[in-house]
C-alpha cells in the first residue's frame, strides 16, 4: 500500500510509505509528496487499528516538514484529529470513528527526506461492556473496635453475579476498597481487611471480559456497582467523670453523662498516577480518573459543577504541549495549547532530551479566577540549588518558567464541558507536538464543587442505655434521661442542622462507703446498633484515724 490512494476496505495489510519497507535509503520517501489513503474495515463493525514499526520523518527544531495527518473517518473533511511527524517509537492508531475507519494525508516538502514509516494493519472487535454485579449492596456497618463487641473489619465481597455480553465470559475482577486500595482477582469473591479508624468506605467493582481485541485486558464494564461500610463512631464520655474522693461514712452521685458522635463522609478524591512524555511529533499521552458512582445518577456538568484541574508536570519545552480534560462522554476542554514557547514547566528542569525526569511542580488551572497562560509572568529559572527533588540531582536548565504559585484560566472556556456525564472515566490528555523535549506528569487529579456530588453521608448513632454495675457498695436507684442532639460533632454535618443524636444522663447515688479503699463502677451505653461501650469510673473511700490518750495515774512530790 505503498503508493495506494482512496478508500482501502481490508482487515489486513502493510501501509508504507513510497520508498516501500525497509531501513536503506532506497526506501525512504520522495519529495514534495501528498497523498492521501482511508483505510476502512472489511467486516462492519470492526475497528481499523494501525500499528506503527518504524516513522521517521523530517523535523526541525520545532517545525515539521514532512508529516502524517489522520482524521478518525472515512474522509479527511474538517479539523484533523492530529498530526505524526519526526522521529517516533513504536505506536499503535486505533481509530476512534463509529464507522471504524482512519484517514491519513501524507505531505513532504522539497528539502530532506527520511525514511518514513512501516505499519501493519488490522482490525479489532470494539467493546460490548460486561456488567458488574454484587451479591449484597446493601451498607455494612461495623461496631467500633473500643466496642466491648467490636465488628470484623475484614469485609467479604462476592461479585459472581456479574455477566458478559454473548460468548464472552468474565475473567477479571477490578477491585477499589475506598480506603486507598485496589486489587485485581480472577474470581469473582474476594475479602480486605479495613483500619479500625471510623470512616465511610465506599467499595466498588468492575469487571472485564475476554474479549482483548480492542484492549489487552479485555474489555471493561461501564457501569461500577458499590457497597458502602461504615466503621461506627463511639460516643463520648468526657462529660463522665473518672474518678471520686469520698471519706468514709459518705456517699456520692455517680454522674453519667454521654453523647452521640457525628461521623461525616469526606467529598470522594482521585489522584491519577506518573505518566512519562517521550519526545514525539503529534503523539498523545492519556491518563484516567475514575469518577464513577461519586454523583448522582444521570448528573451532568454545568456551570456549578465545573472541576479544577491540578497536575505536576516537568516538561521542557512548553511550545510543544497541548493538555485538554475529556468527559466520560467525549467532550474536550484545552486548557493549555503551546503558548509558552521555550517557556518550561517545572521547579528544576532537565533540558537534556533522554527520559530522565527533572523536578515537577504543581500547577493548577480553576474555572474561574485565574490569570490566562499568556498574561501570566514567568519565574526565571534555574532555582538558586540544583537537583531540588529526590529523582533529579543534574543542572536546571536556564530560562522561563511558568509559576506553580499562580492559579492558571483553561485556554478554552468551561463551557466546552456543559451536559457531559459527570459519572465515569475522566482523561487528562497530552499531545507533544515537536521533536527534540520530553518531560513526566508526576500525578493529577480534577476537584469538583462539593455539592456536585451525591448526597455525602452522615450517621450519628442514637444512645438507647446507660446503665451503671459493679462496685462495693450497690449502685441506688437507676433512671436515665435521653435529651436530643443536634450535630454533636465532632465531624462537620454535611447539611448543618441534620445530624441529630442523643444525650443521655443517669447519675445514681452510691454508697455509704463504710470502709477505706477503692471500687470500680462501670458505665454501660449501648446504641441503636447494638454496639456496646463501656467506662470504668473508681471511687476512692478515705478513713481518718483519731488517736484518744488515757491518763491512768499522776505522780506527786
Amino acid at each position: 500500500m505503498g503508493t495506494d490512494t482512496g478508500i482501502q476496505t481490508t482487515c489486513s495489510g502493510t501501509f508504507v510509505d513510497s520508498g516501500g519497507p525497509g531501513s536503506g535509503g532506497s526506501s525512504s520517501y520522495g519529495n514534495s509528496e501528498n497523498s492521501t489513503i482511508t483505510f476502512c474495515p472489511s467486516t462492519p463493525g470492526d475497528m481499523i487499528q494501525v500499528y506503527f514499526t518504524q516513522f521517521e520523518s523530517e523535523v526541525d527544531g520545532s517545525t515539521a516538514y514532512d508529516f502524517l495527518e489522520y482524521w478518525n473517518g472515512n474522509s479527511n473533511a474538517g479539523v484533523r484529529d492530529g498530526i505524526y511527524g519526526g522521529s517516533l517509537a513504536a505506536f499503535t492508531h486505533l481509530s476512534t470513528s463509529p464507522d471504524g475507519c482512519v484517514t491519513f494525508e501524507w505531505t513532504s516538502d522539497g528539502g530532506v527526506i527520511d525514511l518514513g514509516w512501516e505499519a501493519t494493519i488490522s482490525c479489532v472487535t470494539p467493546c460490548s461492556a460486561p456488567t458488574a454485579a454484587l451479591a449484597d449492596t446493601t451498607t455494612l456497618d461495623i461496631c467500633n473496635p473500643n466496642a466491648t463487641n467490636p465488628g470484623s473489619l475484614t469485609v467479604a465481597f462476592d461479585a459472581s453475579a456479574s455477566t458478559a455480553v454473548g460468548t464472552a465470559s468474565v475473567v477479571s475482577y477490578e477491585w477499589n476498597f475506598g480506603d486507598g486500595t485496589t486489587t485485581t482477582t480472577a474470581g469473582p469473591t474476594t475479602t480486605h481487611t479495613y483500619t479500625g479508624t471510623p470512616a465511610f468506605y465506599t467499595a466498588i467493582v468492575k469487571v472485564r471480559d475476554d474479549n482483548t481485541s480492542s484492549d489487552p485486558l479485555g474489555c471493561q464494564s461501564t457501569n461500577a456497582v458499590q457497597k458502602n461500610i461504615r466503621i461506627l463512631p463511639e460516643p463520648d464520655f468526657s462529660n463522665t467523670p473518672v474518678s471520686y474522693n469520698v471519706a468514709c461514712g459518705a456517699s456520692v452521685t455517680l454522674t453519667g453523662d454521654i453523647s452521640s458522635q457525628t461521623l461525616a463522609q469526606n467529598p470522594p478524591t482521585a489522584v491519577g498516577g506518573t505518566v512519562s512524555l517521550p519526545d514525539g511529533s503529534g503523539v498523545s499521552y492519556t491518563t484516567t480518573l475514575d469518577f464513577t458512582s461519586y454523583f448522582p445518577v444521570g448528573s451532568t456538568v454545568t456551570s456549578g459543577c465545573y472541576p479544577t484541574l491540578t497536575f505536576d508536570l516537568e516538561h521542557s519545552y512548553s511550545g510543544d504541549l497541548e493538555i485538554s480534560i475529556i468527559a466520560p462522554t467525549g467532550e474536550v476542554l484545552m486548557v493549555y495549547d503551546q503558548h509558552g514557547l521555550g517557556t518550561s514547566f517545572g521547579d528544576c528542569v532537565n533540558g537534556a532530551n533522554d527520559l530522565v525526569p527533572g523536578c515537577s511542580a504543581t500547577y493548577t488551572v480553576a474555572p474561574t479566577g485565574g490569570i490566562a497562560w499568556t498574561a501570566a509572568v514567568q519565574l526565571t529559572a534555574p532555582p538558586t540549588v540544583n537537583g531540588t527533588c529526590a529523582v533529579y540531582t543534574g543542572v536546571c536548565e536556564t530560562g522561563n518558567a511558568y509559576d506553580p504559585s499562580l492559579i492558571y484560566s483553561s485556554t478554552n472556556t468551561y463551557t466546552a464541558l456543559d451536559g457531559a456525564d459527570l459519572n465515569g472515566m475522566w482523561t487528562l490528555k497530552i499531545t507533544d507536538n515537536i521533536g527534540l523535549d520530553d518531560g513526566i506528569i508526576d500525578s493529577w487529579s480534577l476537584t469538583f464543587p462539593n455539592g456536585c456530588y451525591a448526597t455525602l453521608a452522615d450517621v450519628t448513632p442514637d444512645l438507647i442505655s446507660a446503665t451503671w454495675s459493679g462496685g462495693g457498695p450497690a449502685v441506688g436507684a437507676q433512671s436515665t434521661t435521653s435529651s436530643p442532639l443536634v450535630d454533636p460533632g465532632p465531624d462537620a454535618c454535611p447539611t448543618p442542622g441534620t445530624c441529630t443524636g442523643t444525650q443521655l444522663t443517669n447519675s445514681p447515688l452510691v454508697g455509704p462507703f463504710l470502709n477505706p479503699g477503692s471500687s470500680t463502677y462501670i458505665l454501660t451505653v449501648v446504641d441503636e446498633f447494638g454496639c456496646e461501650y463501656t467506662k470504668d469510673v473508681i471511687v476512692t473511700a478515705t478513713c481518718s484515724c483519731v488517736l484518744t490518750l488515757d491518763v491512768v495515774g499522776t505522780d506527786t512530790q
